[in-house]
Order: C-alpha cells, then sequence, then structure tokens
C-alpha cells in the first residue's frame, strides 16, 4: 500500500524518538509541500473538495505537513529542543495577495538566497 510521503516521514521521525536512547538527535526534512503540487490525503487538511488551483493545493500540503509535524511535536518531551527551519518559500505559482509572486523561490528575494 502507499502512504503519503509526508506521514511516512513522520512515522519514522516518531519512531526514532520512541526507540532511541537518551540523548538523541533526529533530523526530520519534510519533503512538502513541493511540486508536483497535488491533493494530499483528506485527513490530513481541512480543505472541502475538490481542491481546485495551485495556491489551495499548496496551502492543503502545507496544512497536511503541519498536521504531521504536531503528532511529532506530541512525541516530544519539554526539555526536547526543536528547531525549525525553512528553504526557501513557496515558487511563483503558489503565491497569492498580498505578497509579491516575484519574490518566491527562484528569485533573489527567497529566503535560502543571499543577496549580492
Amino acid at each position: 500500500s502507499q502512504v503519503y510521503a509526508t506521514t511516512d516521514s513522520a512515522d519514522e521521525a516518531i519512531a526514532a524518538i520512541r526507540t532511541l536512547p537518551e540523548p538523541w538527535f533526529v533530523w526530520l526534512a519534510f519533503n512538502a509541500p513541493h511540486k508536483p503540487v497535488h491533493e494530499p490525503p483528506a485527513h490530513l487538511h481541512t480543505y472541502a473538495p475538490p481542491l481546485v488551483g495551485i495556491p489551495t493545493l499548496y496551502r492543503a500540503m502545507v496544512e497536511a505537513m503541519d498536521t504531521e509535524m504536531g503528532r511529532v511535536l506530541a512525541e516530544i518531551g519539554p526539555e526536547d529542543t526543536v528547531i525549525f527551519l525553512g528553504d526557501n518559500g513557496p515558487y511563483e505559482e503558489a503565491i497569492t495577495a498580498p505578497q509579491d509572486p516575484t519574490h518566491g523561490k527562484g528569485t533573489i528575494f527567497e529566503g535560502g538566497s543571499a543577496c549580492p
């Protein structure tokens, strides 16, 4: 059977957290949201079907990732440290007002780029 990649990543992180000896370190890098844009499983987001358009699908993918991150965070104790990192923001087709679609992934304005 197929498992949504975001769920699979969360499942692997949870299994590691539960079984690694102290002190442990888990690096979890979700691949969502990423192209190709798709509709995630309905139980992972709150958007009503049908999901139409790249911005809506992208948001559903982000919410699905947030849902799975919530499962992971539920396994972490108050004494544990969590560091969140982002790579470079959404791509142009997923950006809506008031954000500027010319300031997304693949531009000098993306979060992962340094200005010249």
